[in-house]
């Protein structure tokens, strides 16, 4: 059987399992600290930065605040939902936040990674290893101030994407656009995107380069003013 409704069940199911993936993912990342609960216990920054930060300034200025000398605009914004919770569920709201942020990063990676590996079950696991890497978890999970990491990670597929949907084009320059306005690793891509723009010509990956061309653009003035 073929026709829109076999086209729109596959859509429906692809929805649905990558909806299970972010809460499984979610809840193992939650899960798998050692000793004191991720819910109930705080990285340093999350509290002392970014949470200070967020009950002490405006708005704009907590998102363009920099810290440590560039600007982490995901973690600010993650850090805006702070003021709207008591104070003894901060530590849960942190964790939380990272922890799906980090999975939703990791079905990105999952979608971005096909065409390049094409057995599913190895995908799944580099996509999962995005949220669950095993040697840099006690610094990368369940904390808004290390979302970095698993972004720069999530940005590397993003750029070599080999996918030519609407859709995907623009979750690559989400992607992209979140890493260079968090850290200022996101410049050690710029190369590669170039590259990847000249050697495949298609207006796709020139959007994409042009949009991580104009977060670097953008980190570079907030760093410095």
């Amino acid at each position: 059987m073929t026709g829109p409704w076999v086209s729109g069940w596959a859509k429906a199911r692809t929805a649905v399992l990558a909806l299970v993936a972010v809460i499984a993912l979610t809840a193992l990342e939650l899960a798998r600290q050692p000793g004191t609960r991720s819910w109930q216990s705080m990285w340093a920054e999350d509290g002392t930065v970014y949470g200070t930060d967020a009950f002490a300034l405006s708005l704009p200025s907590t998102i363009l605040r920099g810290y440590a000398g560039y600007v982490q605009v995901v973690p600010r914004v993650l850090a805006l939902a702070v003021p709207a919770v008591p104070v003894t569920r901060v530590a849960a709201v942190f964790a939380f936040e990272a922890s799906l942020v980090t999975a939703l990063l990791a079905v990105s990676v999952y979608r971005c990674s096909e065409g390049w590996i094409d057995h599913r079950g190895l995908r799944t696991v580099v996509a999962a290893m995005t949220a669950l890497v095993p040697i840099a978890y006690l610094e990368t999970s369940t904390n808004i101030a290390n979302l970095g990491w698993p972004l720069l990670v999530a940005s590397g597929w993003a750029l070599v994407s080999r996918r030519d949907q609407l859709v995907d084009t623009v979750l690559r320059i989400v992607v992209v656009v979140a890493t260079a306005l968090s850290t200022t690793l996101a410049a050690l891509f710029w190369p590669a995107a170039v590259a990847v723009a000249v050697r495949r010509r298609q207006r796709r990956d020139w959007a994409v380069f042009a949009a991580l061309s104009v977060g670097l653009g953008l980190q570079f003035v907030l760093d410095r003013f």
